[in-house]
């Protein structure tokens, strides 16, 4: 299993993100989010892989739900909104804190533009994501939740940098998760 965790300000897509990515479908009504996990398995490069996402809030009151999220997290998804420069800005230390909570070696992450469907409200252009990226070390895609663009690349590519750091630990065997089920483990449930 993959554990996921998408970080970001309020407002910037993160639910919209999973949901388009775990269920197909995007939701159109803005509802905050506290923290949820999705479940989702995917084929990645010929492998049935188990994703467990966590999505976090953004509200500071809930910021020692996240710091637990950061400790378990084996990839990241760091997501600011290509119409709101402050959420671009606030990634920076978003990331500090990724790294300060693990320690000692390679993170994955990608970085992730949301909203690029929505031009005319553009405020981030892609070189100063790109610009980001380099500098954060890490992938940069501009993804639209709304309309499904690049949003299975996200996480699919986050996989792939988290294989390649830890090559054939995580693969994922649907026989032996049915069997977990029935002995009483977690249920594999989309909320």
């Amino acid at each position: 299993m993959y554990t996921i965790v998408v970080l970001g300000s309020r407002g910037v897509g993160k639910s919209a993100l999973i949901t388009q990515y775990a269920e197909n479908r995007f939701e159109e009504e803005y509802n905050p989010t506290i923290e949820d996990n999705f479940r989702k398995t995917d084929e990645i490069d010929g492998k049935s892989c188990l994703l467990d996402i966590l999505d976090t809030g953004s509200q500071e009151e809930y910021k020692s739900l996240r710091e637990g999220g950061l400790s378990r997290g084996q990839g990241f998804v760091l997501v600011f909104s290509l119409t709101q420069e402050s959420s671009l800005t606030e990634l920076v230390e978003t990331r500090d804190r990724v790294l300060q909570a693990r320690p000692g070696g390679e993170v994955p992450m990608v970085l992730v533009g949301n909203k690029c469907d929505l031009v005319s409200e553009r405020e981030v252009s892609k070189g100063r994501g790109e610009g980001l990226s380099a500098k954060f070390n890490c992938s940069y895609l501009e993804t639209s939740a709304m309309l499904g663009t690049d949003v299975h690349e996200v996480f699919r590519g986050l996989v792939r940098q988290i294989m390649k750091m830890t090559p054939g630990s995580h693969d994922y065997d649907p026989k032996r998760e049915s069997r977990d089920q029935a002995r009483g483990s977690r249920m594999c449930v989309l909320l």
